[in-house]
């Protein structure tokens, strides 16, 4: 090292530059550093050699905690597992018990002798009644049964009916006199009642021999606990078996649950030594396993490598003391050779630049911070930077500063234990960064100017190579976890070791239920044993890697379908390392293809099954398929006819036609529908486009024969056409024209449409086609006779349609008169209506013979004519009757009108005395206050005319007239008159008033003139109505009104009025005495909340209706008054009138209690629809 770049001495000055000189140690001094360095490196040694042994024995110390946990658990599961069968045989033994009981005691005996061998470990198996007496038991050990009333058990599953398994402590046996433990389950009757138990012992000796056995090395203690922490098996210290429940073992135990139920360790003492106990709780029986491995036994290996490593330090002490004192010895030799070392500066420097390092001093007292040249480069500084530590810190990165500076300070305190720290610097060069590690040390700390020195490393690249390294790892993960297929490491044993989360997704496990099985456990078992052989080739190196679909199980019990690809990964000695499997879930696809030759299966079935030809074609139109009717149609197997062309299968024209249509409709991708006829029958042809995903499209084509479908079609139409022209054409005109059609239908020359008299034995010739009339020239009289008729009226002679197909050639041809049309073929067929012959419809000379449809045909279409002619006939007659009735009905309601009319006359009769009563009250009175008025108008004119002469006399005269006129005032008591004037015109007027209030409610009841619906207040009506009869009420009974206040409806409100009347009145005349009329209103709403119907209530307290009387009420002319009293029509129009309203009239009465009648109304009673009555 250069004087620039060397470390400065503390009595030496640095140079102006920065840089550093040479210095030199003397050899006390020297002396003192080495031993101070020996001294620390033998500590340090001494700390790392404590610190590893401690952490190996934690290390020791966890393993065997982990070896315990996995056995106690495997213990328990086995445990549990002859807990499980014998718990199994039991409720075996309970469910069947009643029913082997029904085969006799020895059928009983042998059954629990053949249940008992299913576990050769038991040493009884017996059923108890529920006295505690053992009952049964096998038939070779009935020294077994001893009354077992007293033990716990049983006593548990008597007085418990929801107990489950009962488990006993270790017992005795009263006749092995071993230890046991007893198993027992409850036997209950059918209404659930205690029966008895069934019970099984199992011997402790049993378990102990799984326990013990189960455990390697005689020095393990092992135990079996119940749930009461009583010992049951295992092997441990005397004592500890002896004392049970306050063994040491068992009291540790205890402690140890409290703070962990289910699982754990814990640490115990056994003959002054220690134990390490690692425990389990089995959650389904509630014991527990313990297993414990002297602690000497554990640490025994860490105890003899930590001897060693004793020994070691010591002999690291030794030598490193005679490495001093041979350092210390040699110094002035070394002294000697400090100008080698001086060469060796530039190569120091060098080493430097290649390494990556830098050297710094940092002088405390003087705060010089001198670097080498090899450390300028790194922070891309130059000898002109401050050289001070608030320069160097300055270089440092503003996040990083902060724990540099602190870390520095502890070093210039003295501090040993400062770990060297990476942080970044800005290089004012060039504004990059770079990591440097920086590890310092405190020289001299005790000298007047201590001096601190470190190593600046550049470990950007490192950096960089991490960070690369951690984004990679990073990247991997992200692709192992997140990718879209399944990804595992598998160990050679099939042992899972890695899985990402597609994979659980696949089979439906968790990652920590997977990685606990093997690829084997979840392998279907027909997919097995050729994944195995693939990787036995593999580990053969047969084969680096491999691929094929095969099934796992998934956790549901369903399959899934896989593609899995496997590579090998090897170690480097050669031994396979693990693995890598790649799982792609092909379920969809293979349930795609399983589908896709589902349905290729099902669309050739079909195809073979459609009632024409099919056929597909390639792109070259080659036949791909051809279904059978086309085969059979060509008299060609398949393989005559796949992979041929139309050109091919049809040499010449024929073929090169189809041939071309074909390439029309695949080049043009319209699909293209032909309808041809050939001779009588008519095909329909189909050519389209089959388009695929990725292929090119293909030609499908379907000819079907249409034949029946058109002449279906054409008499359908033909049908249609008879109807719509039914309602329009008379009916001459109609008949001709459907004769003409059936002709046309038939392709016939001729055709004849006759009615079939009433009488059954004679025609009514009626129409005939114009090809008919062509061709005859014979006369005809209107009514034919059916027995002069030739064979054509066999038809009606038998009911039945007949067709001849050579006429002329029949031997029973007869009937036809001169000049007739010739007939070569005949159909004639019967129209019958109620079991006799209306009309006889028939057509002849069809070119070729008629079949069964052109029969159906004339048949239909002369069901139709008769049933048009038979309907048109129908409505005139309906017509005429309508007329009549309409006739009738305006009579009946005129008759109605006048019964209405006469019923209100008689109600207006019955009112009228109450009326004229009314009036002539209000009348009477001021009738007699006009005559009283007549005189004070007599005595007011002669003082008035007694005044006016006063007035004509001179003033002397006046005063003896004004005498008189004082006179005539005395004579007539004017003062008295004047006081009574005003009350006689008021009376007068009220009196008047009253008259007209009731001329207003005589008119306002009868709407005289407002016969029409319209919007009134019924309110108003009730009230008016009152008024009315208000004579025949108030010497009856006291009317109390509760009105809710009715919105207007649309009616008839002089009829509701009369209804209201008839209430009114009968309410009246029910109460013998003097009783109450309660008038209530009311509306409904309906779910909207709108009010859409009123009602009025009425209600007497009078003598009430009987049963009898009830269930006549609204029969016309029924009454219960004496003669002369009623019509007995009131409620029965009132009734009528409340359902013309569509409305709803309701009555509750009860002998003795009155009569309550209400009057439901919707709001437009002329647009509703009938209420309930």
């Amino acid at each position: 090292m250069s004087d620039a770049s060397s470390p400065t001495s503390p009595g030496q000055q640095p140079s102006s530059t920065g840089g550093m000189r040479r210095w030199s140690v003397p050899p006390l001094l020297f002396s003192r550093y080495l031993a101070v360095v020996i001294v620390g490196l033998n500590l340090a040694v001494a700390a790392a050699v404590l610190y590893f042994f401690a952490e190996s024995r934690r290390s020791e110390e966890h393993k065997s905690e982990a070896q315990g946990a996995a056995l106690v658990r495997l213990i328990a599961k086995e445990v549990e597992n002859q807990y499980g069968r014998i718990d199994l045989t039991l409720q075996i033994v309970a469910e069947e018990y009643a029913q082997q009981i029904s085969h006799g005691r020895d059928e009983v005996e042998n059954w629990l002798q053949r249940v008992a061998g299913w576990h050769p470990a038991l040493a009884l198996l017996r059923i108890a009644d529920a006295d505690g007496n053992v009952i049964y038991s096998p038939a070779e050990d009935r020294r077994s049964r001893v009354p077992i009333a007293d033990r716990a058990y049983f006593i548990q599953l008597r007085d418990d009916p929801q107990a489950g398994l009962a488990i006993s402590q270790p017992l005795t046996g009263r006749i092995t006199r071993t230890p046991i433990i007893v198993l027992a389950r409850r036997i209950a009757l059918p209404d659930g009642r205690f029966n008895g138990i069934a019970l099984a012992s199992l011997p402790v000796e049993h378990l102990n021999k799984i326990l013990i056995g189960m455990v390697a090395g005689a020095a393990a203690d092992v135990g079996l606990i119940d749930s009461e922490f009583r010992w049951v098996a295992g092997r441990a210290v005397e004592s500890d078996a002896a004392e049970g429940e306050s063994g040491l073992l068992v009291a540790a135990l205890r402690k140890a649950v409290e703070a962990s139920p289910e699982q754990g360790f814990f640490a115990a003492t056994k003959d002054g030594s220690g134990l390490l106990v690692a425990y389990a709780r089995s959650a389904a029986f509630g014991f527990y396993v313990i297993v414990g491995q002297p602690r000497a036994a554990v640490l025994a290996a860490w105890r003899q490598h930590a001897w060693v490593g004793a020994g070691g330090v010591a002999l690291f002490a030794v030598l490193s003391t005679l490495l001093g004192l041979l350092l210390s010895r040699h110094w002035q030799q070394q002294a000697a050779a400090t100008a080698s070392l001086l060469e060796r500066d530039e190569w120091i420097r060098q080493a430097q630049q290649v390494g990556g390092f830098g050297l710094f001093s940092y002088e405390v007292a003087t705060d010089r911070f001198g670097v080498s040249e090899s450390l300028y480069a790194i922070a891309g500084a130059d000898v002109a930077y401050p050289h001070s530590w608030a320069g160097w810190l300055a270089l440092v990165h503003p996040d990083d500063r902060q724990a540099l500076d602190r870390a520095f300070r502890a070093v210039v305190a003295g501090r040993h234990d400062v770990p060297g720290i990476e942080y970044r610097i800005v290089r004012p060069l060039d504004g990059s960064l770079r990591w440097v590690r920086s590890t310092a040390q405190l020289l001299a700390p005790d000298a007047a100017k201590p001096v601190v020195v470190g190593v600046v490393l550049d470990v950007t690249a490192q950096r960089r190579d991490e960070a690369r390294l951690r984004q990679s790892e990073e990247e991997l993960r992200a692709a192992f976890e997140q990718a879209a297929v399944g990804i595992s490491l598998v160990a050679p044993d099939g042992s899972w070791l890695s899985v990402n989360d597609r994979l659980c997704e696949i089979v439906g496990y968790r990652k920590e239920e997977l990685l606990r099985l093997r690829f084997q456990d979840i392998t279907h078992a027909d997919d097995l044993a050729s994944d195995v052989a693939e990787i036995d080739r593999m580990l053969a190196r047969e084969i680096a890697s491999y691929s094929k679909e095969k099934r796992y199980i998934r956790k549901d019990g369903g399959s899934v379908w896989v593609n899995i690809t496997v590579a090998l990964i090897w170690n480097e000695d050669r031994t396979p390392k693990h693995f890598v499997v790649i799982i792609e879930d092909i379920d969809a696809r293979k349930s795609a293809e399983r589908e896709l030759g589902r349905t290729r299966e099902m669309l050739r079935n079909f195809l073979d099954h459609l009632p024409g030809l099919a056929y597909i074609k390639d792109q070259s139109l080659r036949m791909l398929h051809v279904n059978r009717r086309c085969r059979d149609l060509l008299h060609r197997d398949a393989e005559q006819l796949i992979g041929k062309t139309s050109a091919e299968i049809f040499p010449g024209d024929r073929g090169e036609g189809v041939s071309a249509r074909d390439r029309q409709v695949l080049d043009s991708g319209n699909s293209e529908v032909v309808e041809r006829s050939y001779g009588d029958s008519r095909y329909q042809s189909i050519r389209f486009v089959i388009r695929q995903n990725d292929d090119p499209p293909l030609l499908g084509g379907i000819t079907i024969d249409v034949t029946q479908r058109y002449k279906l079609e054409q008499r359908t139409t033909a049908l249609l056409e008879i109807n719509a022209r039914g309602g329009t054409l008379p009916e001459k005109e109609f008949l001709a024209c459907a004769l003409e059609l059936a002709e046309k239908l038939t392709t016939s020359r001729i055709g004849f449409l006759h009615f079939v008299n009433d009488d059954q034995e004679t025609i009514e010739l009626s129409t005939w086609t114009a090809g008919a009339l062509q061709s005859c020239s014979a006369m005809f009289d209107a009514h034919y006779p059916i027995s002069q008729a030739g064979i054509w009226a066999d038809c009606c002679r038998e009911s039945r349609a007949v067709c001849f197909n050579d006429y002329a050639a029949h031997p029973a041809r007869r009937g036809l008169p001169d000049g007739h049309a010739p007939l070569q073929r005949l159909i004639s067929v019967p129209v019958l209506d109620e079991g006799a012959v209306r009309m006889i419809i028939g057509v002849g000379n069809k070119t070729g013979p008629y079949d069964d449809f052109d029969v159906t045909s004339v048949q239909l279409i002369g069901n139709d004519v008769w049933n048009v002619v038979r309907r048109g006939r129908a409505e005139a007659d309906l017509a005429r009757r309508l007329a009549e009735v309409t006739e009738l009905k305006d009579q009946l309601e005129q008759a109605h009108l006048q019964l209405l009319q006469s019923e209100k006359m008689s109600a207006i009769g019955q009112l009228a005395a109450g009326v004229a009563h009314e009036l002539n009250n209000p009348i009477g009175f001021v009738y007699s206050n006009l005559g009283t008025l007549a005189g004070y108008v007599d005595d007011l004119l002669a003082i008035d005319a007694a005044v006016d002469r006063v007035a004509q006399l001179p003033a002397q005269a006046g005063g003896s007239m004004f005498d008189e006129v004082r006179r005539l005032k005395a004579a007539c008591d004017h003062p008295y008159i004047v006081e009574d004037l005003p009350k006689l015109i008021a009376e007068s007027k009220e009196g008047l008033e009253r008259v007209r209030q009731i001329v207003i409610d005589l008119k306002d009841f009868s709407r005289v003139g407002e016969a029409e619906w319209q919007w009134a207040d019924l309110e108003q009506g009730l009230d008016s109505t009152i008024n009315i009869v208000w004579n025949e009420l108030k010497y009856k009974a006291d009317v109390e009104r509760h009105y809710a206040g009715l919105p207007p409806i649309n009616c008839l409100a002089s009829q509701l009025n009369q209804v209201f009347m008839n209430l009114l009145v009968n309410a009246a005349q029910a109460i013998e005495t003097r009783g109450r009329i309660d008038i209530r209103t009311g509306s409904e709403v309906d779910a909207a909340g709108v009010v859409n119907a009123v009602w009025v209530e009425i209600e007497d307290t009078g003598r009430g209706m009987s049963p009898e009387v009830q269930k006549r009420l609204f029969e016309p002319f029924f009454t219960t008054k004496q003669v002369g009293q009623g019509t007995g029509l009131g409620l029965s129009i009132a009734f009528g009138i409340v359902e013309k309203h569509h409305g709803r009239i309701d009555f509750r009465s009860a002998v003795g209690r009155g009569t309550r009648f209400r009057i439901t109304l919707p709001i437009d009673g002329s647009q509703s629809g009938s209420m309930t009555a």
